[in-house]
């Protein structure tokens, strides 16, 4: 428990270090005005609330519900229409880009290795990041890339954290049924995500984090629907932008590269229309 509690501090100071922990930050690169967000995700391939930016709260009472809904009944009654029209798995060669592309994962490596490298570069020359955080982009993509490292040594795992949403909401369910037996086992990413709290906040603590104008007033409705969303999306997906965008890209997986093109397309889609 302890070793998912840390490599969660390692990764929330991280995320503070770069400067996601803005609104400003996620809203500019859906309206594709600041590229600050694209270029930490391409280098690095919840801090929010610990930074003390408030609207974080609310997006975390979100997901929180979020996974209580899908724990609670949505998880189950997937799985029932699931189970009525069943798919032939895939194989499992065709689980990864190099797989899918009957090359070798050295070369599917280099490929993607230059492919972000250059989106990162283009990125730079063309100045289309307009903010930072205490670190610059490139150097907090790295910082995350670390705290994956980081979780992949003490905890032989690499990071995800949304799980810890479905874990919470299996216990509160449990406490609905009553208690008793059947009582959740799995706490480790609640711990990770409870030490990302504590990794971010004690960032901010020894260190003001700067506050990235400029600022963006979101409704309290917005926030939590987003929130609820945010899991459910994580949930029925698999994984999230920590699981998907960088667990799953570094293992070259092909569900994550559609989960986040996926992800970014709804994101500028919904940016474009609110």
């Amino acid at each position: 428990m302890f070793d998912s509690l840390l490599s969660g501090a390692v990764f929330g100071a991280a995320l503070a270090a770069t400067g996601m922990y803005q609104p400003s930050v996620i809203v500019s690169q859906m309206k594709l005005e600041n590229w600050h967000m694209v270029q930490t995700f391409l280098t690095g391939s919840a801090a929010s609330t610990s930074a003390r930016v408030h609207s974080g709260l609310y997006t975390l009472g979100g997901s929180v519900l979020g996974g209580i809904i899908w724990s609670g009944f949505l998880r189950s009654a997937l799985a029932s229409l699931k189970s009525k029209s069943p798919q032939v798995p895939p194989k499992p060669e065709d689980l990864t880009i190099y797989g899918a592309l009957g090359t070798s994962q050295t070369v599917a490596f280099i490929g993607v290795e230059v492919m972000f490298a250059g989106a990162v570069a283009a990125i730079s020359a063309l100045r289309l990041v307009k903010t930072q955080g205490l670190v610059g982009p490139v150097l907090g993509g790295f910082l995350v890339a670390g705290a994956q490292l980081f979780s992949a040594l003490i905890r032989k795992t690499l990071l995800g954290t949304s799980a810890s949403f479905e874990e919470f909401g299996d216990y509160i369910s449990w406490l609905l049924r009553g208690g008793g037996g059947g009582k959740p086992k799995s706490y480790n990413s609640i711990a990770v995500v409870t030490g990302m709290i504590v990794g971010a906040l004690g960032l901010s603590l020894a260190t003001p984090l700067p506050q990235i104008p400029p600022s963006v007033n979101i409704e309290t409705t917005r926030l939590v629907t987003g929130g609820i969303l945010l899991t459910l999306g994580a949930r029925m997906g698999g994984g999230c932008t920590s699981g998907h965008g960088i667990t799953g890209i570094s293992l070259l997986s092909v569900s994550s590269f559609v989960s986040v093109a996926a992800m970014f397309a709804g994101a500028f889609g919904t940016a474009a229309l609110i």
